[in-house]
């Protein structure tokens, strides 16, 4: 089982053009977010966007991932 040591990468697929590779990084965000909130804490601005773009289809699941 692999130890993840930073949120760097899932961070990353937050600025990708296929929704579902930032789906992806929004769950295992959601999970990890506890960990890692000083280094996700950087990305809230992107994090936001999710949620006030209406085409995308998980909004509440950034604004979960923000409001940790």
């Amino acid at each position: 089982m692999a130890v993840v040591s930073s949120a760097s990468g899932l961070l990353a697929m937050l600025n990708e053009e296929h929704p579902a590779l930032k789906l992806h990084a929004l769950h295992k965000l959601n999970s990890l977010v506890n960990l890692f909130w000083p280094e996700i804490s950087t990305s809230v601005p992107t994090i936001e966007s999710l949620y006030e773009d209406e085409e995308f289809e998980q909004r509440q699941l950034a604004a979960l991932v923000v409001s940790k």
